[in-house]
Order: structure tokens, then sequence, then C-alpha cells
């Protein structure tokens, strides 16, 4: 099984699917990379980096970096022709698909559940939460998929993987299709089934406390000011719920029909599985850009300055 994109077998696909894999492939080396590195480069250089909020987005960026080039091209040659590259880099590649994309995942729960707190208690957030706290919950967050999803591969190298000349490179899954299931639902879907359900509620709980909460602070301390509406705050939980439930909801669907071994019937989900994965890589530093004011900013003199030097460059050839 692969979450990022579930086809037990990369290389005996259909000449339109296989087309397909090395079109979006070699697409998104290109449109996921150079966003994510050239935010990534803000939030290191700038002072932006001091919030403790930035740490989660540089580690999700760099994430993403890291998976598409140890992703995209292994499918981009897989689609070309069939696996040659041997045992040791199919597992590598597996590696990539399954136990990276779980940790991106996880990730971007970790920073719905920072919102949450954020927005529900932002007193509390802010004595509490610091650079150090965001570091070890980002550890947690890549150490458990580590934990769940590596040993199957491992296994699967070891005792069950069908040779890779003949069948391609995938998991056996037949052979440890329970430990498959758990990992799936633990990793895949409750992230996203603890979002939808989430959000709703906590929306509700800071309307009630907006509407009612300062009146009862200031009757209670008349020096206490009013609690400001975390506008920021709510919006990015917004857009964090919204692009992890539309984005990753293909994925674990094909995911799903990997293990029931139904994927060859719907490839058309597969192929929109692939590009919604690669869409939440692309569309998650102009997302963080646009919530964080001062990455905005410093973007948008960038594309200024890039631009103004274009067009002169333009207008003096």
């Amino acid at each position: 099984m692969d979450f990022a994109y579930p086809s037990s077998n990369y290389s005996a696909a259909s000449s339109s699917l296989a087309d397909f894999r090395g079109v979006v492939s070699t697409v998104a080396l290109v449109i996921i990379i150079i966003p994510n590195a050239i935010v990534l480069t803000f939030f290191t250089i700038r002072s932006c980096r001091r919030n403790s909020f930035s740490v989660y987005v540089m580690a999700l960026l760099m994430l993403n970096i890291i998976a598409t080039v140890t992703y995209y091209p292994f499918i981009l040659i897989s689609s070309l022709s069939y696996w040659w590259m041997g045992s040791s880099m199919c597992t590598f590649f597996l590696y990539s698909a399954d136990v990276l994309a779980f940790v991106i995942t996880l990730l971007h729960m970790a920073m719905a559940l920072n919102r949450i707190w954020a927005v529900l208690s932002p007193i509390h957030y802010r004595q509490y939460h610091t650079r150090k706290v965001a570091v070890a919950i980002i550890f947690i967050v890549i150490i458990l998929p580590h934990f769940s999803a590596l040993p199957v591969l491992i296994t699967d190298a070891l005792y069950y993987r069908f040779p890779e000349e003949r069948y391609g490179c995938g998991i056996n899954i037949q052979a440890q299709l329970e430990w498959m299931l758990c990992n799936l639902l633990l990793l895949g879907v409750v992230p996203i089934i603890f979002l939808l359900l989430s959000y709703p509620v906590v929306l509700s709980v800071l309307m009630r406390h907006h509407r009612t909460g300062p009146q009862v602070e200031a009757r209670r301390n008349s020096r206490t000011r009013p609690r400001r509406f975390p506008r920021k705050a709510l919006v990015t939980l917004t857009i964090l719920t919204g692009s992890v439930i539309c984005f990753w909801l293909p994925s674990v669907a094909v995911a799903f029909l990997d293990l029931a071994n139904l994927q060859e019937s719907v490839e058309w989900l597969e192929c929109l599985a692939m590009i919604t994965y690669a869409a939440q890589s692309v569309l998650d530093p102009f997302l963080f850009a646009a919530v964080l004011s001062d990455v905005a900013e410093q973007m948008k003199a960038l594309i200024c300055i890039c631009t103004r030097k274009l067009v002169s460059g333009i207008a003096t050839a």
C-alpha cells in the first residue's frame, strides 16, 4: 500500500496511467520544490521564524521538499520502463511513498490542533507553547509513523515481496493486510475524521465565547481587557481543515481500494489522488504565506523586484 499514491505495482500499469504518472511527476518536481524552497528560505532568514507556529510550517515545507525529491523521480522512472533499480531502492521509494506521506498527514493534524489551542485559549497558548514544545511535538509526529508503518516495509522486504523485475516495486498487501489496514485507519483516517468533527465544535464554542466571554471577564475583573476575536488563528485552522479533508480523501479512498485489490477498476480515482496529493504540497507554501503577513509582504516585494528586473531586461534588449 502507498498512502500517497496507492498502487501495489508501480511498473505493471496501463500505458495511459503510466503516461499520466510520468507527466504529473515531471510537473510536480518543479512546481512543488520551487515555492516550498522560497517560503522556507523566508522563514529561515526573516524575523517570522521566531514565531513558535512557524516551526511547524518550516518542518512541513522541508518535508514537502524531501518527499518530492525522494518520490516523484522514482514514479517517473518506473513509468518509462520496468523496475530495474533493485530491492534496496524499491524499499527506499516505498518508505518515501508510505512513511513520509503519513508523517505529512499527521503534521497537518498537529498544526490544526495547534490552531485549535490558539483559538480556544490564546492566553494559555502564548504562555505554554514555546518553540521547544513545537519541536517536541514535531519529533513525536515524525516518530509515530516510523514505529507503525516502517515495520511493514522491513518485513515485506525481508520475507514477502515479489521479485521487482517481474512484478514491479510494490508491497505484498495480502501478506500483511491486517497490519496495513490498522496503519491506514490510525494514520490516515483518524486525523481526517478528527478534523472533520472538531472544526464545527471549535467554531461553535468560539462564537459563543466571543459573544459572552468578554462581558463575564470584565465583570470579574475590571482590569481585564476583552479578548479579541482570534481571526488569524481561525483562518489558519479553516485552511488546514479544508485542505487536508479535500486533498487527502482521494488518497484514503484509493488506499482502501488498494487493500481490497480493486484499484485497477477506478484508475480515474487513482489519477485524482495523485493530483490532489501533489496539489497539497504545492498549495501549502502559498496558503501559509497568505495567512502569515510577514511572509506575504516579503514574497510580494520579491515578486515586484523580479518583475521590474524582467521588464527592464526586456526593455534594454
